[in-house]
């Protein structure tokens, strides 16, 4: 496929000075082997700016650019209060001239096919082209500095120092220009006609391999929106959900639509707006009135569309980037999935940022997308115990972690949030495929919440190197769990961020932890900690527990037999803090072994590893043991 060169107009003028000017550099700079330098801001350079800013004002009358406001949004609310009141005003005359010159070429193109390829350049180019375009620092290898664009962090981001890209600029000597985002559209026509894919070789070296088949195929492909295809049929869907309202997408959009609406408006009747739609975004906006639980609303109409539309072996593909701190983001996605019908039957890690992004500042961030490969769930699955699940789902974690030890996902290990997060995953494909017929010990639907907070402490317990627990607190509820590994040794307040850091791991969240009453907010620090309340402070707390845990599952005394089924559903945390404050506050001990024998086992270990662990705890500890164990209730040191 050829392209023909557009009219001859300034457009072609401004290319030809700008190959001339950088192709021939100046004398005495110093250069190093890429060909970038550096030069001082001249008296020369000061008069080319104005004389380019003259030029801009003589002619932007006959010139596409927008000239539309910016309206209020949550992602535009910056721009408003910096003053931004339109979308020209974020690009300098000198950039606006370029842009706009550029822009008024490809509008000249009578071929409408290669209007649209010229376009695609044209709109990425826009995002290293602007006054929030940085300079960012990468590899000697590539280069050392060049421009980074403006959505490095998904948002409308000011700067304090911006880096002047060249609009025109020699693909060889920066990226963002649009000769550079041109070749990527080469590119991508050299696909279609030789589609490949990436081998590993030795050394983290990778080479192109050619997939044989897929060039010629007569799939078809189309792009519509997933809420609108239950009307037709596919063997396949892939889709990527929106993050709740952490990416307003249609506000970004609106970055670039209002400069190619300007060639396609004529042309294209959903162009013709001068912003992007916005009523019909699945996302949380508070500006536009858009709920939380108006983006899982959307999500289940979005996957019930899907649904109707795939055969019974059909797939449905999505990725999803687990950054949400408490996971309730993804376990609100996860939920719609299965309620709407489909059970995951695959999840694969992939790389989610460049190494410069501006996500992964924090290195304790999630680096990888999960693609989630799901299909419809089976009419009847059978009933499954989630005690029997659970010895399946260590298995399997087990030997998830073997595989990637063993370098299933490439030479570079995963970072450690990754390996769990992947191990999730792969342990809901059995749960998903059994949704709403796995049980707990009462023969009641398990819910996801308490699926995912009992894999996130097995996960936990295989991927933990450090203060390992016991073999004998391999199966107790994530909750108690999650005080184990992060609240136990803490005997005041603890900060926000490491709490919330240290429950990315377990799919537990603060909101749990508040209601079982293990932590209240703290009185400093301006609400950045929480108090973890001690066991004498939740003595008369955990005995409303019980008593109501009681009356809901056994008629009778409070020490009946048969109601030993119900004290396996207790937090063991409540049962440990319970013993170590009535030994402090030296009251019986006895009747409430007696009442707990079934779990004497982990009684047992848990308080030799708290005495371990906590000093203050362990006069109380040795009691309590000491009645576990047969010793006499009675000693030297008053009642046990």
């Amino acid at each position: 496929m050829g392209i023909r060169k557009p009219r001859e107009s300034l457009f072609e003028n401004l290319i030809a000075e700008r190959a001339t000017r950088y192709t021939t550099l100046p004398d005495g700079l110093l250069l190093p082997k890429n060909g970038k330098f550096f030069k001082r801001f001249s008296a020369h350079d000061r008069a080319e700016l104005q004389r380019t800013e003259n030029l801009w004002a003589e002619n932007k009358i006959g010139l596409p650019w927008p000239k539309s406001r910016i309206p209020k949004g949550a992602e535009t609310a910056r721009l408003l209060e910096h003053h931004y009141g339109y979308w020209h005003e974020m690009f300098a005359p000198r950039q606006l001239l370029a842009l706009a010159t550029l822009l008024d070429g490809i509008k000249a193109e009578k071929d409408y096919k290669i209007q649209e390829m010229l376009l695609c350049a044209f709109s990425s180019t826009l995002e290293a082209n602007n006054l929030f375009t940085r300079a960012r620092v990468v590899r000697k290898s590539a280069g050392g500095q060049t421009a980074a664009g403006l959505f490095a962090r998904h948002d409308y981001q000011l700067k304090l120092t911006i880096a002047e890209n060249n609009v025109f600029g020699i693909e060889r000597v920066a990226g963002g220009t649009y000769f550079s985002e041109f070749q990527l559209v080469l590119a991508g026509l050299a696909y279609r006609n030789e589609c490949w894919e990436f081998q590993h070789i030795e050394d983290r070296k990778r080479e192109k391999v050619v997939v044989d088949g897929l060039s010629n195929s007569d799939a078809v492909v189309a792009c519509e929106n997933s809420m609108e295809v239950s009307h037709r049929s596919f063997d396949l869907l892939v889709t990527d959900p929106p993050y709740v309202g952490n990416v307003n997408y249609s506000e970004l959009a609106d970055f670039f639509y209002v400069w190619i609406r300007l060639v396609l408006k004529d042309r294209h009747a959903w162009f013709a707006p001068e912003l992007t739609p916005k009523s019909s975004e699945i996302v949380e906006n508070s500006t536009r009135g858009m709920s939380r639980e108006d983006f899982y609303s959307g999500l289940s109409r979005v996957f019930r569309s899907i649904h109707q539309s795939l055969p019974d072996n059909g797939l449905l593909v999505f990725t999803f980037h687990h950054t949400d701190s408490e996971g309730t983001v993804w376990e609100g996605l996860l939920q719609s999935l299965c309620d709407t019908g489909f059970e995951i039957a695959a999840v694969y890690p992939i790389h989610a940022e460049s190494e410069s992004s501006l996500h992964l500042l924090d290195k304790e961030n999630i680096a990888y997308d999960l693609i989630h490969v799901c299909r419809k769930r089976r009419e009847n699955p059978s009933d499954r115990s989630w005690a029997g699940v659970r010895q399946v789902v260590r298995r399997r974690a087990r030997a998830e972690l073997a595989a990637i030890e063993a370098g299933r996902y490439g030479n570079r290990p995963l970072p450690e949030p990754d390996v769990r997060l992947v191990c999730i995953g792969k342990c809901l494909e059995l749960y998903s495929a059994h949704y709403d017929r796995v049980l707990d010990h009462e023969g009641n639907p398990l819910p996801l919440h308490k699926a995912l907070q009992d894999i996130g402490a097995i996960i936990d317990q295989l991927v933990t190197r450090e203060r390992p627990l016991p073999p004998q607190l391999e199966d107790i509820d994530a909750l108690s769990y999650a005080w184990l590994r992060l609240l136990m040794p803490a005997r005041g307040e603890v900060g926000v961020d490491k709490v919330n850091k240290g429950l990315r791991a377990m799919q537990v969240n603060t909101e749990d932890l508040k209601k079982a009453g293990l932590i209240i907010r703290g009185r400093t620090g301006r609400g950045r900690t929480y108090e973890v309340k001690q066991p004498l402070d939740r003595l008369e707390d955990i005995r409303k527990r019980l008593r109501k845990a009681h009356e809901r599952t056994a008629q009778g005394v409070l020490f009946q037999d048969d109601s030993a089924l119900a004290t396996s559903t207790i937090p063991l945390v409540d049962l440990l803090h319970m013993l170590i404050a009535l030994a402090e506050a030296g009251e019986p001990i006895w009747p409430w072994i007696e009442r707990f024998s079934n779990r004497q086992a982990e009684l047992r270990a848990g308080l030799r590893f708290l005495r371990d662990e906590r000093a203050d705890w362990a006069g109380a500890v040795d009691r309590v043991l000491g009645v576990i164990e047969g010793a006499p209730l009675f000693n030297g040191a008053g009642i046990a």
